[in-house]
């Protein structure tokens, strides 16, 4: 019911869009017409039947898309409270968790909303759930998201904000900075307390002794380790007086590093089966991500296509019809917008992919590197292949520079030259080409001090390879250092 309650503004404004992915809900009302129109949940969706009395299917809805399919009733009696619970026990067992959820059974006694979803289920590939209690439960509980109103423009969709997660219900949610600083959000779910995990000073209450700011960055080298005792103790205090907000400025790594490290302090979960619990909904919400970016790349295809197709025949329309495209154009336009803002909350391409196959550019680059350094050694000793082969050493180094710099915005830290901390490598390749470099610095260094070398452009490719050896070098020393560090930080915490 929590999840309903937490999903069912922003899911829905999600689907005006036209995107509706793996992440999105539908709640179906499965009442009669006059409670309908009397009051429902907000953005949910009557189910009409024909006069046999049997439920039709929506036409509007595209449910092999949805993800969270649900239908309510008025209470939804037939659940009770007995076999619900024997159900969860039995999920637990399995190690799966359903939330509010029913599994349809043939024997199970027949109610409105089971009628309503055994039509819906032969139209999605995901359960469809059935809310416990029904709407009238839903609503002593989350009062706020009903309403009388049935048709929504998109601009109003497109204005509803979304609720922050319903963590322990009443008494603990995660949200973000604007949810923060919104009074009625705050009067709805009687929040009295908030926990700012961000450097942004954000808060509504005036009583320092009810908000704690925990100024941390949004960095993977950020300590927030050392706040989980101040934040836990807080918390604690808190929730046996009110309801507690725990927000970053999206809302999405610190909070819930922060509200992960509470559920573990008050419920003393082990560490294993949280990081366990972690990498699975780590996966399931990495999958969520790809399902609304892939719809948000083929919206935006159609855009433009339609588009396009505007230009190409503005030659033949009329007065009227010119009109008509000016308008559509300008929906066209607020529609990229939106796509442009679901998109900046979206996990970005560069990350640990990118460093990858930098690290595999540098592996690869360096074995070819030596073979033609050999080959024009032994086998092709000319001064084209020479010049071919200082091309490509200038491609490489150059091409390396602006991989580092791409990698050094993204976040890594232990960049420098082009010394990188490989798991892929052995440590012994990677030392060797140090040296590799260190001993064509000193053979062009004791050619420079021969005789018969005259030339300037020795000694200035072995200043190259002496500086890359240092800068290596060094930042080898460094990054071992800072893992003993690491490593001596993390015995005196245990």
């Amino acid at each position: 019911m929590g999840a309903m309650a937490a999903n069912a503004t922003g899911a829905m404004a999600t689907d005006a869009t036209g995107v509706i992915g793996a992440m999105a809900m539908d709640a179906t009302d499965a009442r009669t017409k006059r409670e309908y129109n009397e009051s429902h949940v907000i953005t949910a969706r009557r189910v009409k039947q024909n006069p046999m009395g049997e439920y039709l299917v929506p036409e509007s809805v595209e449910l092999e898309c949805v993800k969270y399919c649900v239908v309510y009733d008025g209470k939804t009696s037939f659940l009770d409270d007995t076999y619900y619970d024997d159900y969860e026990e039995k999920e637990k067992d399995e190690k799966e968790t359903v939330y509010n959820s029913f599994s349809m059974s043939l024997d199970a006694e027949v109610g409105a909303a089971i009628q309503c979803a055994r039509v819906l289920e032969q139209l999605t590939r995901h359960p469809v759930r059935i809310l416990k209690g029904g709407y009238e439960r839903f609503t002593a509980c989350y009062h706020f998201l009903r309403t009388q109103k049935i048709f929504w423009m998109p601009q109003e969709l497109d204005a509803l904000q979304p609720y922050p997660v319903e963590i322990l219900p009443g008494q603990l949610y995660m949200g973000d900075c604007r949810q923060a600083c919104d009074q009625q959000i705050q009067k709805d779910l009687k929040i009295k307390a908030q926990v700012n995990i961000s450097e942004e000073i954000a808060t509504l209450f005036t009583d320092e002794s009810k908000t704690l700011h925990v100024s941390v960055a949004d960095s993977p080298d950020a300590d927030l380790f050392s706040f989980f005792p101040t934040i836990c103790h807080f918390i604690d205090a808190q929730m046996a007086l009110g309801a507690v907000l725990v927000f970053s400025t999206l809302g999405l790594s610190r909070s819930s590093t922060a509200v992960m490290a509470f559920l573990m302090h008050s419920s003393h979960y082990p560490l294993k089966e949280a990081h366990k619990l972690y990498k699975q909904k780590l996966e399931e919400l990495t999958k969520l991500q790809d399902g609304i970016s892939s719809s948000i790349a083929r919206q935006k295809k159609r855009l433009k296509e339609l588009s396009l197709a505007f230009k190409s025949c503005k030659s033949s329309i009329t007065a009227e019809q010119e009109e008509s495209i000016r308008e559509i154009q300008s929906l066209i336009k607020e529609r990229q917008s939106i796509f442009f803002e679901m998109e900046a909350y979206l996990p970005k391409k560069n990350g640990f992919a990118y460093k990858d196959e930098y690290e595999k550019f540098k592996l690869y680059l360096t074995i070819i590197l030596l073979i033609i350094s050999f080959s024009c050694r032994f086998l092709l000793n000319s001064r084209v292949t020479d010049a071919v082969f200082n091309f490509l050493l200038v491609w490489y180094y150059c091409t390396l520079t602006i991989r580092e710099c791409i990698l050094i915005t993204n976040g890594s830290s232990e960049l420098g030259f082009s010394e990188v901390e490989l798991p892929q490598i052995p440590a012994i390749f990677r030392k060797s080409c140090q040296f590799w470099q260190l001993y064509n610095a000193v053979t062009l260094f004791r050619l420079v001090r021969h005789p018969q070398c005259k030339e300037w452009q020795v000694l200035m490719c072995g200043l190259p390879f002496f500086v890359l050896f240092v800068g290596n070098f060094t930042t080898t020393l460094r990054v071992v250092h800072q893992k003993f560090q690491n490593q001596k930080q993390d015995a005196k915490a245990k």
